[in-house]
């Protein structure tokens, strides 16, 4: 009951302001309109007239106009209200003339009346309006006053997170002088804010790059771009305070804020990003050199081994159990000598070593050559091939021997991931302007979490159980790199583990010249 009490006057207050508001919005139209609304008034109450002359006849003079012409008088002030008496007593003359004194009285005191009332009425109003006027600059002041805490807010969060920001953010003018220089400006070049700001930000570039950095942010101002990064290719150099020159990150922005065009530069220190790359990269060429010195030593006792092993053969000795002796020997020194080999094609072509011979050679005679490498372990793999190649040549410029290398990978991965009594697929087609083969089976599969990195170098598939399968993880690494060689790519699919895999390369088909047969010549 209180809060309703409470709210009654609020309330009250409300809708007095709302009649107030709509007064003055009469009295602010034009004098004419007013004078129109006089004059209706006085229209209404003839018709009034009219509508009662046979009760009272003209005993009652001006009684019917009294309502319309005061309610005008009230709503539209002394415009209104002088009009609306000298149109009442026009159509009351025209009715019946004022023939004695009483008439006279009547008359007079209908004049006084309507025009004190409009006299009254017309201050009322002036006051209403001032009122009103004073309500809207109020409301307009109160608009201005929320409008001027929300923009020192929004400043004030602006502030703290250009402060508290982890990058260096520096602001210029038009001219490249310093408007704004953050806290962690300020740590990374060894200036305050106040020694930088209103100083030219030349004295954070080094002397040699300071007129290509100013013509570079003059030609992006021009530009219209709103930001653009400034280090696309490399870090850029800046200078610290004791003279050290610093390796940069930084993007550049540009708004206009009361007709002044402002840079913003947003950066940070590169330099330790750059000395641990610099650092893998020597780290990975320790890597391929030590992977080649491997391969180099491991292979130089292999030849005695495998020339020891064919001596033994040819002196004669035999026996069932020499021969499983020799046999088991001779696949255990050619596994090693290829393992040897992979790992010295891997470090060759990470050094960029290797050099293809290309030439003009037929996709089917590649893959015919691949499945004669890979028919023993096939084989033994007690797997089923099917090969679709078309009748049409499908002619590439590349190495024979790399691309047959290619395919013969493919196929002795799909043979080792896949059980006995399965099944491989080779196909061969055209797709616009490159060669697609699709060497797919139903073995093992891929987990789906494996697809992205099957093709880097020493990746294993289904961690130490992948390793009974034999192998370094090299043999697809070799697959992805050979095809970028050629201009091609690889592409692994699988629903997941225990579903199969496919892999799709792509070649690039050369364009064959006027008149050639499509034959390699």
């Amino acid at each position: 009951m209180d809060q309703s009490a409470g709210k009654k006057p609020s309330e009250l207050r409300a809708r007095f302001d709302a009649a107030m508001r709509g007064l003055a919005a009469i009295y602010a139209l034009p004098w004419p309109q007013r004078f129109g609304l006089g004059v209706f008034g006085v229209l209404c109450g003839l018709a009034l007239r009219l509508a009662f002359q046979s009760i009272p006849g003209d005993r009652l003079a001006y009684v019917t106009f009294y309502p319309g012409a005061e309610i005008a008088a009230l709503l539209g002030g002394l415009a209104s209200g002088l009009a609306a008496v000298l149109s009442a007593a026009t159509v009351h003359l025209w009715f019946a003339p004022l023939r004695d004194a009483g008439d006279w009285v009547g008359f007079a005191t209908f004049s006084v009346s309507t025009v004190a009332i409009s006299g009254i009425a017309e201050a009322l109003h002036r006051t209403w309006g001032r009122l009103a006027d004073c309500e809207t600059q109020r409301d307009d002041a109160d608009r201005l006053l929320a409008a001027n805490k929300r923009l020192l807010e929004s400043e004030e969060r602006f502030r703290a997170v250009v402060s508290s920001a982890m990058d260096a953010i520096i602001a210029i003018d038009a001219e490249q002088n310093v408007i704004l220089f953050n806290r962690a400006a300020e740590a990374l070049f060894g200036f305050s804010a106040e020694e930088v700001i209103g100083t030219s930000v030349d004295r954070l570039i080094p002397e040699r790059f300071r007129a290509a950095h100013r013509g570079h942010v003059k030609r992006f101002g021009e530009s219209g771009e709103i930001t653009r990064p400034m280090c696309q290719r490399a870090p850029i150099q800046a200078v610290r305070a004791n003279g050290e020159e610093v390796q940069v990150e930084a993007s550049l922005s540009q708004c206009v804020l009361d007709g002044k065009r402002i840079f913003t530069v947003i950066m940070r220190d590169a330099t330790e990003r750059m000395r641990a790359e610099a650092a893998l990269k020597e780290a990975d060429r320790h890597k391929d050199e030590f992977l080649a010195t491997l391969a180099h030593e491991l292979r130089n006792p292999l030849a005695p081994i495998c020339n020891g092993l064919q001596v033994l053969r040819r002196s004669g000795v035999d026996g069932p159990d020499t021969k499983r002796v020799y046999a088991l020997m001779e696949r255990q020194a050619g596994h090693l000598v290829r393992l040897v080999d992979d790992l010295l094609e891997i470090s060759r072509i990470s050094r960029g070593k290797v050099e293809l011979r290309k030439e003009r050679v037929d996709l089917s005679s590649v893959i015919g050559h691949a499945i004669e490498m890979s028919h023993g372990l096939i084989e033994a793999a007690g797997v089923e091939l099917f090969v679709v190649i078309p009748d049409e040549p499908l002619l590439l410029d590349g190495d024979a021997v790399r691309l047959t290398q290619i395919f013969a990978n493919l196929l002795n991965n799909s043979a080792k991931f896949t059980d006995p009594g399965g099944r491989i697929e080779v196909e061969a087609k055209r797709e616009g302007g490159e060669a697609v083969v699709r060497v797919s089976d139903n073995g093992a599969g891929i987990a789906k979490d494996m697809l992205t990195w099957i093709f880097d170098p020493f990746a294993q598939v289904g961690g130490a159980g992948a390793r009974n399968k034999g192998g370094l993880g090299i043999g697809l690494a070799l697959v992805r790199k050979l095809l970028e060689l050629h201009g091609g790519s690889v592409e692994a699919k699988s629903d997941g583990e225990g579903c199969g895999a496919c892999f799709l390369v792509r070649l690039p088909l050369p364009a064959l010249e006027a008149g050639s047969d499509g034959r390699p010549g």
